[in-house]
């Protein structure tokens, strides 16, 4: 758990040293040992993974890999846990779902899409204009930063009904809550079972689970990488 704990602070920039010297000193050695005996987890697919170079192939390096799981770690660790805590929240401040949730937990997808829908962590990107094109009736200029809300999006009442509401029997449709085209997430799958696992674990082992009424609701803060600031519940 410590090491757990190490790993997030340094994702989180609290080390004066780099993210990455900081994961180099837990990594390197378990990197040394798949490349000797692979077992079943990533680091042994990435070691044995080839790139195509010429008419050759070679290996990833120790340096690659490395990198590699810095990604994986900054991108799918921090997003994953602050969209859980949405949709905890968003469920806890409505016990009737949460009940509903809880007495049947084939709920738990749909609110998970939902609270994608509703609030995503990431709310906004900024992307390159590949090429002059036109939006909304304004010119943008190859090569302009463009400042993207795909939290508008997700609530689009051209698209959604009621788009303020978080409703978990909406209707099935796609959002933007992983992004889109070539810059879709590709851990979602991975968030989404995460979430979901966390979520059916929680209810089955914290009966009675709700808010504590003696603390302030939580609140649901910034703009990039949006999450609860704390959850503070009781249960039994």
């Amino acid at each position: 758990m410590s090491d757990a704990l190490d790993i997030r602070e340094a994702l989180e920039g609290r080390y004066g040293e780099s993210a990455i010297a900081v994961l180099e000193q837990y990594l390197a050695p378990i990197i040394a040992d798949r490349r000797a005996e692979p077992k079943d987890d990533l680091i042994s697919v990435l070691c044995q993974a080839t790139l195509t170079v010429g008419e050759g192939t070679q290996q990833l390096s120790d340096a690659e890999i490395l990198s590699f799981s810095h990604l994986l770690l900054a991108a799918g660790s921090g997003t994953t846990w602050k969209q859980l805590g949405i949709t905890l929240t968003a469920l806890l401040s409505r016990p009737e779902l949460l009940d509903a949730v809880r007495q049947d937990h084939s709920l738990i997808k749909p609110a998970i899409e939902e609270s994608l829908r509703w609030c995503p962590t990431d709310p906004m990107f900024s992307r390159f204009a590949g090429g002059d094109t036109e939006l909304g009736g304004l010119e943008i200029p190859e090569g302009a930063v463009v400042h993207l809300c795909f939290g508008a999006a997700n609530r689009d009442p051209s698209r959604w009904a009621d788009p303020d509401t978080f409703d978990i029997a909406r209707t099935a449709k796609p959002s933007l809550g992983f992004g889109g085209g070539p810059h879709i997430c590709l851990g979602m799958h991975v968030a989404r079972a995460e979430m979901h696992t966390a979520i059916s674990s929680l209810l089955g082992r914290l009966p009675n689970l709700r808010l504590d009424p003696d603390q302030a609701a939580p609140e649901i803060i910034v703009m990039y990488e949006r999450g609860p600031t704390a959850i503070p519940v009781v249960w039994g």
